[in-house]
């Protein structure tokens, strides 16, 4: 179930705690809003995805409330934010589609500059323990 917290319940809290939690609330708020304007199909489609299994996307996709979807922390706010920033119109999906068949969106893999740099070079990061350098060589 996806869990947000209503900031005005919670009165123990810090106010930049507060804050968090209140832009947690805006966001899951504006998620549901889309979800409820998505068909069952797009849901299930969007949650498996989000690498949901058939069954649990169908049975997360029932309910246009996004209360029968399993989800904590950062899961939670991706499958969120999915919700969120999913094109509304039909105009804006086919827009999306045709985007994403053009130039599929590669796994985003950051790596830092002075590895980017070795690997173009040919090196490779250095070894942690030095004794495996001499085992491997002995090898």
């Amino acid at each position: 179930m996806v869990l947000v917290h209503d900031p005005t319940t919670l009165s123990g809290l810090s106010e930049q705690r507060r804050k968090v939690q209140q832009r947690k609330r805006d966001n899951f708020l504006s998620a549901r809003n889309v979800a409820r304007q998505m068909t069952i199909s797009e849901r299930k489609t969007l949650l498996i995805e989000l690498g949901y299994s058939e069954a649990e996307a169908s049975k997360g996709a029932e309910r246009d409330d996004l209360s029968g979807i399993r989800a904590t922390g950062a899961r939670r706010d991706r499958v969120i934010n999915a919700f969120k920033f999913y094109p509304r119109t039909p105009t804006q999906r086919a827009k999306y589609a045709a985007e994403q068949a053009a130039h599929p969106t590669a796994r985003d893999i950051r790596v830092r500059a002075h590895e980017k740099r070795l690997r173009e070079k040919g090196f490779r990061r250095p070894l942690r323990n030095p004794s495996r350098r001499e085992v491997s060589r002995l090898a």
